[in-house]
């Protein structure tokens, strides 16, 4: 019995191509693979960004604090960073997760280091070079001295980042504190 081809079929089969496109074992397995691998990046991706936004919506946050400090003065922003506060002290305390713990660290760091732990090395560091003139800024702002003073922090904020000077840029935790305080400090 003789299989009638058509045109495309027989060209097909005198060059020795499949006439359907089916898939070996091998090649099956590859592409289960890359669908599955990016299906769990995906959904890694997605499970991170959720506990960090979960976070950062939870807490008032820098951009809170600066926003509170340029529309609802002084007095706002003092409130919101006493917020911030008791917040961050909740997180350091009884964090949820690594995320939450690490994040908590890296604000009370730049804003609230007596509330690191004393096991925190870097906490020495805070508490001796920007802390004080943090607070000297907040009592005096917008005034020539604060904005000595914020020049002294930034520099500090600076060396520690980066001591050997091969960077560039600070962490955003750094550039943030540097934001809020040079707002206060503006003549």
């Amino acid at each position: 019995m003789t299989k009638i081809l058509n045109p495309i079929e027989k060209s097909r089969s005198q060059n020795n191509i499949p006439s359907r496109h089916t898939l070996s074992s091998a090649q099956k397995t590859i592409a289960l693979f890359i669908f599955f691998s990016g299906l769990g990046l995906t959904m890694l991706f997605f499970f991170t960004y959720s506990s960090l936004t979960k976070i950062d919506s939870d807490s008032i946050s820098y951009s809170t604090l600066l926003t509170s400090l340029s529309t609802g003065g002084y007095s706002q922003f003092y409130s919101d960073k006493k917020l911030l506060r008791s917040k961050i002290a909740t997180m350091l305390s009884s964090p949820q997760n690594e995320t939450e713990e690490t994040y908590a660290t890296n604000i009370a760091l730049y804003l609230f280091p007596d509330l690191l732990p004393d096991s925190n090395f870097e906490k020495i560091v805070a508490v001796e070079q920007w802390a004080p003139l943090e607070s000297a800024i907040e009592k005096k702002p917008r005034s020539h001295e604060a904005r000595l003073l914020f020049d002294e922090m930034k520099s500090n904020i600076w060396n520690y980042e980066n001591p050997k000077m091969d960077r560039s840029g600070l962490s955003l935790y750094a550039s943030e504190t540097l934001k809020i305080y040079h707002e206060l400090s503006a003549p």
